[in-house]
């Protein structure tokens, strides 16, 4: 799975991953039949086969591998279809059926299945969730995510883990990300818990530029602050701090652009130095922010054969399990070409990281899990490369950390991907 291309080569349709037939008819029938190149994961090169960012049309939006309706859309009316051939009024009344009446006690309280809920969205695009989500708010006053959250299968801790793995599919991956860049600065309860900092590493760190560009823009819009004031105002004067700035100056070259051998000799020996002693942090945060990921993994092989050391090992030592530290780590895991040079490697470590010791992460796994699967090819590469790593599928470590409403949500996210897998001979 070395490939970059590999995980982008199938094409899709605006309206996303349901397939979608010239004679289909009915409530999820698309607006056209006309396909669509899949775009790379972020940070695929350009050039490569799969979806040129630098060509799309001017009017389509992709975000974390996956296109997505324009966020700056205004809010339609209950009557009128945002997307032509989706009506949300037929799936907004499937929602409402599934509520149940539950005794207990000497009193009862209304549910909705969280597993029924999740089934029904996830055979939804991302355009016609966006729709669901408007009829929501529109026919009941609260949009899908709260709807969901008045309605939970049982009460208590459990409920709400089921819920909260449900969210990024009710208000999509741009909101999604912005959300946890929130959480995580500030902590919110039924969400991230406490300050999350390796959250917004991964929103922010290793990231497509035009991804970092469209979630500062609508992180401005939605929180009436800009991204990288309210990461001042968190982390001020830290390391983290200004790598996370740094990545948000959008000054990272493309991955299309040729390699320069001088460059990478120069940024080796410069890394060496601020490797050595009192790290240079500057240094450090330059080269990891403002590198494409070929330039970077080029480094990394190139460190290894000229100093005889690991690259990871010294930056591991030298900045010893900080924030900051494990931020440079992340982005540096997400280019090793050792690897497949796209991170899928690195983000099977971290599901996996999440259901490891005593106890386990349930907020760190479903965000990890839903932002791995926006991109259905990569995120089969996530899935094979956690097969390969640890001998057992991610679908298989999830059973046996994880039980009821929440394990099985887990597992239909998990299961988007079936179909792909059998494709390439990776089910049999």
């Amino acid at each position: 799975m070395s490939s970059r291309s590999h995980y982008y080569s199938e094409q899709q349709s605006p309206f996303g991953d349901r397939p979608q037939s010239s004679e289909s008819s009915g409530p999820h029938q698309a607006g056209g039949s006309g396909s669509h190149q899949q775009p790379p994961a972020y940070g695929a090169a350009s050039g490569s086969t799969g979806y040129n960012r630098d060509h799309k049309a001017l009017h389509e939006f992709w975000y974390l591998g996956t296109q997505i309706p324009d966020p700056n859309l205004p809010r339609v009316g209950i009557n009128t279809q945002k997307y032509p051939g989706y009506d949300p009024k037929v799936d907004w009344e499937r929602l409402e059926a599934m509520i149940e009446v539950r005794p207990i006690n000497y009193t009862s309280y209304d549910v909705a299945d969280p597993v029924r809920v999740g089934g029904l969205l996830l055979t939804l695009s991302t355009f016609q969730r966006d729709a669901l989500n408007e009829y929501a708010v529109v026919a009941s006053g609260k949009d899908l995510y709260h709807w969901m959250e008045k309605y939970p299968a049982a009460r208590g801790f459990r409920a709400s883990k089921a819920v909260e793995a449900l969210r990024g599919f009710a208000i999509g991956p741009l909101a999604y990300d912005m959300w946890i860049a929130e959480s995580a600065m500030k902590g919110g309860p039924g969400g991230l818990i406490g300050h999350d900092t390796m959250a917004l590493v991964e929103v922010i760190c290793d990231r497509d530029q035009n991804d970092l560009r469209l979630l500062s823009g609508q992180y401005q819009r939605t929180y009436n602050i800009e991204l990288a004031d309210a990461i001042k105002k968190k982390f001020s004067g830290r390391k983290l701090e200004r790598l996370l700035l740094s990545a948000l100056e959008l000054a990272r070259p493309s991955d299309s652009q040729t390699v320069q051998a001088d460059e990478v000799v120069r940024d080796v020996d410069a890394l060496w130095e601020a490797t050595r002693g009192k790290p240079h942090d500057e240094t450090i945060t330059q080269i990891f922010t403002k590198r494409s990921r070929s330039h970077l993994a080029a480094a990394i092989m190139q460190y290894k054969a000229q100093r005889g050391t690991s690259l990871r090992n010294d930056i591991k030592r030298i900045l010893k399990g900080s924030d900051y530290g494990h931020a440079i780590l992340y982005i540096l895991d997400g280019a090793k070409y050792k690897r497949d040079g796209q991170g899928a490697w690195r983000d099977a470590k971290l599901l996996m990281l999440t259901m490891k010791g005593v106890g386990t992460k349930t907020s760190e796994l479903h965000y990890r899990l839903v932002r791995a699967q926006w991109n259905k090819q990569r995120f089969v590469a996530v899935k094979q490369a956690f097969k390969e790593r640890y001998g057992m599928t991610l679908e298989d470590r999830i059973a046996e950390d994880t039980s009821s409403h929440y394990k099985n949500i887990l597992f239909i996210i998990c299961q988007q991907t079936l179909d792909i897998e059998r494709g390439e001979g990776i089910l049999a």
